[in-house]
């Protein structure tokens, strides 16, 4: 079982190739604080979005859980 995000990225030959991203990547990122940002590819750009979104609500929860 994997818990990382699937991203297809084309490259020049026209082929996939498959990456996976996982929470560990996001976390590592996020503690590189303001000194980097994701750009490409868009899926993980939303994924950080999302993780980071998810983190915010943990904070906003009284009883810090979602």
């Amino acid at each position: 079982m994997n818990n990382g995000i699937q991203v297809n990225e084309a490259v020049s030959n026209k082929q996939e190739k498959m990456q996976i991203i996982t929470a560990q990547f996001y976390g590592w990122i996020f503690g590189l604080k303001n000194m980097v940002k994701i750009e490409s590819p868009q899926s993980v750009v939303d994924g950080m979005k999302e993780m980071l979104s998810a983190v915010g609500k943990r904070y906003e929860d009284p009883k810090g859980l979602q």
